[in-house]
């Protein structure tokens, strides 16, 4: 396998550990862009999903989950979401 760099992170939990600065950085109230929702907010949800990061952003930042999810769900975006991330069968 890949040789390890003592000192140096996985990828993956490079990633997490990228994904709890960036969610220290910002309030997530109501928005990460402030009082209305901004490209940040599109950014993270986007980025967040295309990673694969978000159960890792939802055990550890609880208060940027919650924003991603109102991304999400925002009349303008929702469809879009679902377009691109359909929810998945059980």
């Amino acid at each position: 396998g890949p040789r390890r760099i003592e000192g140096v992170l996985p990828p993956v939990a490079r990633l997490h550990r990228h994904w709890e600065i960036f969610a220290d950085l910002f309030p997530c109230d109501p928005w990460l862009s402030g009082a209305g929702i901004g490209a940040l907010d599109l950014f993270a949800a986007v980025v967040s999903r295309w990673s694969g990061a978000r159960k890792h952003i939802e055990k550890h930042r609880g208060a940027l989950f919650a924003t991603l999810e109102r991304v999400d769900a925002h009349p303008l975006l929702a469809p879009i979401f679902h377009r691109h991330w359909p929810p998945k069968k059980s």
